[in-house]
């Protein structure tokens, strides 16, 4: 197929958005190298029903799909079940099993991963706060701007991996206060510092999500997460 052909129904597909249409042009460009096979499992592990579809899996997310190599994420297990104590045990158990999947692709996805559930922590938590305790200046106190700085540093890395920001990245200190939410932020930022050198970044990112989900309700984090994969592996 000609490149001007393959362009042209990758327009339909964005005017249509129908899941034929996307389909067909995720197969082709698949197919002419401009998609790596990779960021299409990624995008299928992630639930993207196109994605699944040009892998001949089933649309459905919450259906195993075997041809991402690796066991598919048990969305359908992972739901917030909630009880007199919180959050239901098997849920905790299981939603660091989809998390780890997330090591097949690397570490730099791991680590994008990481920065969405933090910020969508960060985000619920401000959105949260009274006007009287914003106006305070909250947001000008030395750990939300140490917490800001952090996280614009791992943007940086993300954007170009260099050995200039991997030392900018995780060189930051971050300073504790008393505020227990900021703390868990802090402790996301820390996690996803050390996911970009830790040989085990999987397990940096089960603890991200677990803290992040004490701020953000767990399937807003994981939603977030998804849409952020699911649009840098298809981009």
């Amino acid at each position: 197929m000609t490149d001007v052909r393959r362009r042209g129904r990758e327009k339909t597909a964005r005017a249509t958005g129908s899941l034929e249409d996307r389909t067909r042009a995720l197969v082709e460009r698949t197919r002419s190298g401009e998609l790596q096979s990779a960021q299409l499992r990624l995008a299928g592990y992630c639930g993207d029903p196109a994605a699944r579809a040009a892998l001949n899996c089933p649309v459905d997310p919450k259906t195993p799909c075997a041809c991402t190599d690796i066991d598919s994420p048990v969305f359908g297990r992972l739901r917030v079940h909630h009880t007199a104590g919180g959050h239901d045990i098997e849920m905790q158990r299981l939603g660091p099993l989809w998390a780890r999947g997330l090591s097949h692709w690397g570490r730099e996805i791991v680590v994008r991963a990481c920065q969405a559930a933090t910020r969508r922590a960060e985000e619920s938590w401000k959105d949260g706060l009274p006007l009287s305790y914003e106006e305070g200046g909250a947001w000008a106190d030395v750990q939300t701007t140490e917490i800001a700085a952090q996280l614009t540093r791992i943007d940086a890395w993300l954007e170009c991996p260099c050995d200039t920001h991997l030392r900018t990245a995780t060189a930051g200190a971050l300073t504790m206060g008393d505020n227990a939410p900021v703390l868990r932020i802090a402790a996301c930022v820390i996690l996803t510092c050390e996911a970009i050198w830790d040989d085990d970044p999987g397990r940096n990112a089960t603890n991200v999500f677990a803290e992040a989900s004490q701020i953000a309700n767990t399937d807003l984090v994981r939603d977030v997460v998804l849409q952020v994969l699911i649009a840098h592996a298809l981009r």
